[in-house]
């Protein structure tokens, strides 16, 4: 599973969740979710993670069983990142990452390969009901890079695909429940071959030796899952739009102003000549100045409500458990081989058939405002024909740091290190980040 270091310790069931940029990746409707702790009307989120799968052991990563390994891995480094934006019910993330690694030659006819695959996600959301439910849509792409290792001649081949997505999340105010569902569409990526193919005697397109594929496949997906948290503090806080909280502060002073404007216009109805133009620049001068001061009342009551959203968050009991379950459907795809027997070029069979993957997640707070553990597990499906599923096993989870402003682009903030691990029978993926500490 690639994925942040959050949405790995958990088992990646965090459909239900959809919180901060992890949570875009894999619900849709995440980016207008609205935390305790956004008091402004406009708020962002950030993330940036390093992997290192198989660190610790060989790996398989498509699960084909003990002993069939089709290829040998090499070089590998997965890096990801991630924004997110709110401005006041609305919405919206991008993220990006990048798997890079070296397939080597198990012949001596054959050179080692470099393979670049980055994938995409953006999503656009709206929450409505009192941001009880929010609505998203999106964008996922994929582009991928096959080219010789240790060489400038160029690539073998280069595609790209991208495909919509639309996900939903409820969550009921003073709540401890929350519920989210994604559809993500088929990816099909086109693209073209490199400079040194051609077709061979029978019309086949070849670079190097190898047969080039007609196009790359992401199977349509539809992921659903709960959240539930147990403790003394609610998960679903309703949140206090700013906006509205301050509208009756701004009306008041419209209303005001509007009075002046009125008694002003009466006043210089009665005058004429330069007595009422003379009038008519005192009476601006003093406005200006009664502006001035409203202005300045007004900011300070808006930064007493703000100070006060900000205690309301603060306030809150941090003991609790959080619970996360999902279940992840992922369709067939016909006249499909995996990456790695196109890479040994093997016809083999991947994905004749729909699996199910069953997510479970546990996170809780040992070091209150300290430390944040998680633990889960994941039944990865067999998407060979003669394969086994395996059960995997996740856990990580975040220290805090210091608060920071990075030089002064960004306001004062907490920082955090991350960290996730998934480990299975001949798989170990693990991963490094950092981020906000909330």
């Amino acid at each position: 599973m690639i994925a942040g270091n959050r949405t790995v310790g958990l088992a990646g069931a965090t459909i239900g969740l959809g919180e901060g940029v992890e949570g875009s990746t894999t619900n849709t409707a995440a980016p207008s979710v609205r935390e305790p702790f956004s008091v402004t009307h406009v708020d962002y989120d950030g993330t940036a993670s390093v992997y290192l799968p198989g660190f610790f052991a060989g790996t398989d990563f498509e699960n084909r069983g003990a002993g069939k390994r089709a290829a040998v891995y090499d070089d590998f480094l997965i890096m990801g990142a991630g924004g997110l934006l709110q401005v006041g019910s609305w919405g919206v993330s991008a993220s990006v990452d990048l798997q890079s690694f070296t397939v080597r030659a198990t012949t001596a006819d054959r050179p080692d390969l470099n393979m670049n695959i980055v994938r995409y996600n953006a999503s656009l959301s709206h929450a409505f009901f009192g941001d009880q439910l929010s609505v998203g849509i999106g964008l996922r792409a994929v582009t991928m890079f096959l080219g010789e290792a240790n060489t400038p001649a160029g690539s073998l081949m280069t595609m790209a695909g991208i495909s919509p997505q639309i996900g939903v999340l409820a969550r009921p105010d003073e709540g401890r429940f929350r519920f989210g569902a994604t559809f993500r569409a088929p990816v099909y990526g086109s693209g073209f071959a490199g400079g040194r193919s051609s077709f061979d005697g029978r019309g086949v397109l070849v670079a190097d030796g190898f047969v080039l594929p007609q196009q790359i496949v992401l199977p349509a997906e539809f992921e659903a899952g709960v959240a539930v948290q147990v403790g003394p503090r609610d998960l679903n806080l309703s949140w206090q739009n700013p906006t509205d909280q301050e509208e009756p502060l701004r009306e008041r002073v419209r209303a005001s102003r509007e009075e002046r404007r009125k008694a002003r216009d009466a006043e210089l109805d009665k005058l004429h000549g330069d007595g009422k133009d003379f009038r008519n620049k005192q009476l601006e001068r003093e406005e200006q100045a009664i502006i001035a001061i409203e202005d300045a009342r007004l900011d300070a009551e808006a930064g007493e409500l703000k100070k006060a959203r900000q205690a309301r968050y603060e306030n809150l009991p941090r003991a609790r458990i959080m619970v996360v379950a999902s279940v992840l459907a992922l369709a067939s795809s016909s006249h499909s081989i995996a990456v790695s027997s196109f890479l040994s070029q093997r016809d083999e069979p991947y994905g004749q058939s729909w699996t199910l993957t069953p997510r479970f997640g546990l996170e809780a707070e040992p070091v209150v405002n300290r430390l944040m553990l998680r633990l889960g597990g994941y039944v990865e499906p067999a998407r060979f024909l003669d394969a086994t599923p395996r059960q995997h096993l996740t856990f990580g989870g975040d220290v805090k740091l210091f608060a920071w402003d990075v030089f002064g682009l960004v306001r004062k903030m907490t920082w955090k290190i991350g960290l996730g691990f998934d480990v299975a029978p001949r798989y170990t993926n693990w991963g490094i980040g950092l981020g906000v500490w909330h």
